[in-house]
């Protein structure tokens, strides 16, 4: 037995071929550490833009961005969205649009949106949401949708 070790061993340390084919390697989503835990599978939210991406005004308004340079909603209270009240930044090339918010997979109440005067590009406004889970969010200015899926933790 001692031998067949030393010979697997030896294998080993000079690289020798296999029969099966390597192992791949599947990428693994990251986890955001700023985040109080990971994202349920079951809801697939959008990824945030890059920061290289976004314009200096849009950096200036948020880190969190979700969209297009035609259309995109920031999140300046952070990565998470949270039960209850979120402040929303809405960069849009045509006009403040229009929003409306469903929950996914499950009954809730309406979640709420109150805009702010602001003027453009950047349009702010908070979304209010009745309860945790997985929402979409769509938004339309003239000609532009945006459609995307965030989960909405419990409340702090």
């Amino acid at each position: 037995m001692l031998p067949h070790k030393i010979a697997l061993l030896a294998c080993l340390l000079a690289g020798c071929a296999s029969a099966a084919p390597p192992a791949t390697r599947l990428a693994l989503p990251t986890y955001d550490v700023s985040l109080p835990f990971p994202i349920p599978a079951s809801c697939p939210q959008n990824p945030y833009a890059d920061l290289s991406q976004l314009t200096p005004l849009m950096r200036s308004a948020s880190q969190y961005w979700i969209g297009t340079n035609t259309l995109a909603a920031g999140h300046p209270d952070g990565a998470a969205w949270h039960d209850g009240a979120n402040r929303v930044q809405w960069a849009s090339s045509a006009a403040r649009p229009a929003v409306e918010v469903n929950a996914l997979g499950f009954r809730a109440p309406a979640a709420s949106l109150v805009n702010q005067n602001d003027t453009p590009p950047l349009y702010a406004a908070t979304i209010t949401f009745p309860g945790s889970g997985c929402w979409e969010i769509v938004a339309t200015a003239e000609a532009q949708t945006l459609r995307f899926v965030v989960y909405v933790y419990p409340a702090r």
